[in-house]
Parts: structure tokens; C-alpha cells; sequence
């Protein structure tokens, strides 16, 4: 009888362990892999680098550092390459500048949509489902972005992948690759309205090292709140006033904020609804 009872466990293990890794298998990718602000990228798990690559490729709307149209849906790729591999992976990410999704993905043939929360923000991811990225030498994932459908400033771009040996588990002869890429914010009618089209934002100098000056031109009378975020989304408020119309050229320390040196953006929001944002390299 006893016997019987020690078949039996043995039987409910394997099955148990049997589930486990079949629910594995078939996760796919991770969320919270993209190496944006927060997150780590593949090697944590894998390998580094290799001599392959990986890139974010555009529709011919956003390429050459064309802004995005509101609410306009684009198909986006991702592109591993690695010789002599025959498995790929990837996660990716559409974030705004506070770390917040950037839009909205929706996934293609051979990805899923996974979410994480990080620092406050529920990111949507992209990812490869199982076996998606089985193909010689490279593979390319495509799904779909679409467009904020109000302004929110300038929209980065976040991809990490690997080129996978095929053992069936995280290995140093894995390679990985990350990448990202700034899709900056249209001028729409409602920023132009407030803001002099012509000379838009200015922060100068930028790379800066002790003091800025924000340049701008109001056509009229307005109330402008401004904030510096780090790469983190955590936000500093500079100014939140009344602003009369014509050129303003405010200056801010940066000894007094405490910054130290790495890349920031400064949001400036008009009257509550326009908005623009431009990237601050502090040295």
C-alpha cells in the first residue's frame, strides 16, 4: 500500500512540474525588458552583446524625424540579425516622457500584449509569443503603434531582444541588443495658437553645465506651467504662472535643482492643453 501511495506522489509531481514548464514554454517574452527608464533589458538573463543588431524599423510617414499625426495608426517592425542563430526575441515599449504609455500597441503575428507596472505607470509591452522568432540568421516582428489623439509631446521608442542558442534556457552564449528611438511631437493647430510658430521652444545652451535659458513666444496672454523630468519620470516644477503675450526668456540654475549629469526634458504646458517638450544633456 505504501507502495501505492509513493507511485502516486510521484505521478502528481511530474504532472505538476510537467504543467509548470509547459506554462513557461509558452509565455513567451517578458514584460519590463525593454530598457526603458526603470527597466533592465535581456541580459539579465542572457548573454551580452554580439556582432548582430537590432532596430526599430518606421513606416515612411515617421522616418527622418517626422512628427507623429494624432491618432493615426502606423505599423511598426523590430529587426534582430546574428549569424548563425535561429531564435529571436524582443520587448518593446511606447512611452511619453513621464514614463506613461505613449499611444497605444496592439499586436501582430507572433506577439502578444503583456503589461508591468513600473514607478506608477501599467506599461503596455509587446513581446514575442513561443517559438515566434524561429528563423535563420534574423527574424523581424511587426504589430502596430497608434498615435496619442491629443498632444503628448515627444514619444520615445524602447526595444531590447536576443539571438537565443536554442537550449531551451537562459544562456551566456545568448546575445542581446537594445535600442530606442524619439518619435517627436507634432505642432498642432492648438499649440500654434499660443506659441509663435516660428521660433517654437529654445533651451540654450543645451548640453549645459551650471545655468539654461528657456526662449519661447506667446501670441498671447497665457498660463504656462513648466517641469524638468528625469529619465525616471520623477518631475521638478520650475515655474506655474501667468505669462503676458510677446518673448520669454527664463532662466533656471541648475546647482539650485540639484540635477546631476545625464539627459533630462523640459514640458512646457500652455493653458492646460498645449504642450511641447524638448530634451535637456546635462554635463
Amino acid at each position: 500500500m505504501k507502495k501505492k501511495y509513493t507511485f502516486l506522489f510521484c505521478i502528481i509531481a511530474l504532472s505538476l512540474i510537467s504543467s509548470a514548464f509547459k506554462t513557461i514554454l509558452n509565455s513567451g517574452g517578458k514584460a519590463g525588458k525593454t530598457g526603458s527608464p526603470g527597466e533592465t533589458t535581456c541580459n539579465s538573463c542572457h548573454g551580452t552583446a554580439g556582432t548582430g543588431s537590432i532596430t526599430i524599423d518606421l513606416p515612411t510617414e515617421l522616418q527622418g524625424g517626422a512628427s507623429y499625426t494624432l491618432g493615426q495608426t502606423y505599423t511598426i517592425s523590430v529587426t534582430l540579425s546574428q549569424n548563425t542563430y535561429s531564435l529571436f526575441g524582443f520587448g518593446f515599449e511606447a512611452l511619453k516622457v513621464n514614463g506613461a504609455n505613449g499611444g497605444n500597441l496592439t499586436p501582430g503575428i507572433g506577439t502578444q500584449a503583456l503589461n508591468i507596472n513600473v514607478s506608477g505607470n501599467s506599461r503596455k509591452n509587446i513581446v514575442h509569443t513561443f517559438g515566434a522568432g524561429a528563423s535563420a540568421n534574423s527574424h523581424t516582428f511587426t504589430f502596430t503603434w497608434t498615435a496619442p489623439s491629443t498632444n503628448d509631446g515627444d514619444i520615445t521608442f524602447y526595444t531590447a531582444g536576443i539571438a537565443a542558442d536554442g537550449n531551451g534556457s537562459p544562456s551566456s552564449n545568448d546575445k542581446t541588443y537594445s535600442t530606442s528611438l524619439v518619435i517627436p511631437a507634432p505642432q498642432t493647430v492648438g499649440i500654434a495658437d499660443n506659441f509663435n510658430y516660428n521660433s517654437n521652444i529654445a533651451i540654450i545652451p543645451n548640453p549645459a553645465t551650471d545655468k539654461i535659458s528657456i526662449n519661447y513666444s506667446l501670441s498671447k496672454n497665457s498660463h504656462v506651467k513648466a517641469e524638468i523630468f528625469n529619465l525616471e519620470g520623477k518631475a521638478i516644477e520650475l515655474f506655474n504662472e501667468n505669462q503676458s503675450a510677446g518673448e520669454i526668456n527664463y532662466e533656471v540654475e541648475i546647482n539650485n535643482l540639484n540635477l546631476s549629469s545625464g539627459i533630462y526634458f523640459i514640458n512646457l504646458l500652455v493653458d492646460g492643453n498645449n504642450q511641447l517638450t524638448r530634451k535637456l544633456i546635462v554635463e
